[in-house]
């Protein structure tokens, strides 16, 4: 999105911002919007310190910063530093992480050494966060393991009029006649290694940071406890349509991922669970963007939304959940004669 000046700073976020950072001897020269959702503003401050961004939150997505202290307060790594947090106004600062590995890479292009590493760092991230589950459960983070996919898939195809606004006869028959099918396949992926953790449920290039060969890995506000191979598969897609890293090359940084995870899994087992994390990840991607919808609420969105942009937001939200559910539809029906 083009920067754009937000009008005088009256607003009661923009203030409480200053006044954090004034009394933390940062002298705020300029501020500007460089994202503006229904569910999700960023603001840059131009400071004595550097930069500083401000991130406000629809409510559906305002246990980030909780996550994130949490996190690094058990000595977890390679995450924003937050200076501070507004839990009423679902806002928190932090300091400048760098540039987006996206705008990096269209600058120098694609690193494959760099993208080796955020591969490699996901996995340990995610090895990290298995003892914190429950207690990340308990902050916020939406429980969608696996096993409780069969109830949430319950739940999508209780949405009639939804579905019909999006689907065809033909292919809302197919989701019902499949449910069998998605049961197995959720079962399956359940009973397999590696435990439950942090799926980061947006795991792409513009949310990893890159400051001096320091990686950091932001907006965690679609982060959820599930299978940590949804995250892997996601950021697999993302790479496979917005660069030109090849095929045996995507090969190699998704084993460079596996190869972090401990030798004493069975192999063969993991390889299985990364087969049906495929099948299964675009589940979550519907689940996303059903809660994305959910958040477009005027009570629960943004501060800067209007209802043109919301107008906009549902009709893709809309759009990519009927494109995920045809890609589940294929691979449940590919299932069907396994």
């Amino acid at each position: 999105m083009e920067t754009v000046r937000v009008a005088e700073g009256q607003h009661p976020i923009i203030k409480w911002a200053k006044t954090i950072l004034e009394e933390q001897e940062y002298k705020v020269f300029s501020w500007e919007t460089v994202k503006n959702s229904s569910y999700s503003v960023v603001l840059r401050f131009n400071t004595t310190k550097g930069l500083v961004y401000l991130k406000h939150m629809a409510r559906n997505y305002s246990h980030e910063p909780e996550i994130i202290k949490f996190l690094n307060a058990k000595g977890i790594q390679n995450l924003p530093n937050i200076i501070a947090a507004n839990k009423q106004e679902r806002a928190f600062l932090t300091t400048d992480a760098g540039q987006p590995l996206a705008k990096r890479s269209q600058q120098e292009g694609n690193n494959i050494y760099m993208t080796k590493k955020i591969f490699e760092l996901l996995a340990g991230f995610q090895q990290s966060c298995i003892p914190h589950t429950e207690a990340l459960i308990g902050k916020g983070m939406n429980d969608w393991r696996v096993h409780k996919f069969p109830e949430l898939y319950a739940e999508l195809l209780s949405k009639e009029q939804l579905l019909s606004s999006i689907l065809s006869v033909n292919e809302i028959r197919a989701l019902h006649n499949l449910h069998r099918n998605f049961i197995l396949m959720s079962k399956r992926l359940a009973d397999l290694p590696p435990s439950p953790t942090v799926e980061h449920g947006d795991y792409h290039s513009s949310n990893i940071l890159i400051k001096d060969e320091n990686i950091t890995i932001s907006d965690f506000g679609d982060s959820i406890i599930s299978h940590p191979f949804f995250s892997l598969r996601s950021f697999e897609r993302h790479i496979r349509h917005t660069t030109n890293i090849t095929s045996p090359e995507i090969k190699l940084l998704i084993n460079s991922y596996m190869c972090k995870w401990p030798t004493y899994l069975d192999q063969y087992l993991l390889q299985e669970a990364l087969d049906m994390a495929a099948r299964l990840e675009p589940f979550t991607k519907i689940l996303q963007n059903l809660r994305c919808l959910d958040s477009l609420k005027k009570e629960e969105s943004t501060y800067l939304s209007t209802p043109s942009e919301t107008i906009v937001i549902k009709q893709n939200l809309l759009q990519s959940i009927g494109e995920e559910i045809k890609i589940l539809i294929n691979f449940m029906t590919e299932y069907r004669y396994q």
